[in-house]
């Protein structure tokens, strides 16, 4: 995919976009990384190996449900904790 493409798009109230699906077809596996710096954010796709630290996935750890963000939160506090 080497077209650019702009779009002026709602934010959902829970902060979330949808990704042009032609960018999530050209680009498939679901993870992205992230980069806010002031007014831009820059969405990356990247690819997992078996050396990623994966924490934690939906689908791999709770049946492809969320979890609360409080409980996110305390398992990150812990992962800190354990490698300190």
């Amino acid at each position: 995919m080497n077209t650019v493409t702009t779009k002026i798009q709602k934010v959902g109230a829970r902060g979330q976009i949808t990704l042009p699906k032609a960018w999530r077809d050209a680009h498939p596996g679901g993870l992205v990384r992230v980069k806010a710096a002031r007014d831009v954010v820059e969405v990356v796709p990247v690819k997992a190996t078996a050396d990623d630290d994966v924490v934690w996935s939906a689908t791999r750890d709770n049946g492809g449900k969320g979890i609360p963000v409080d409980d996110f939160v305390n398992m990150l506090d812990g992962i800190i904790a354990s490698k300190r």
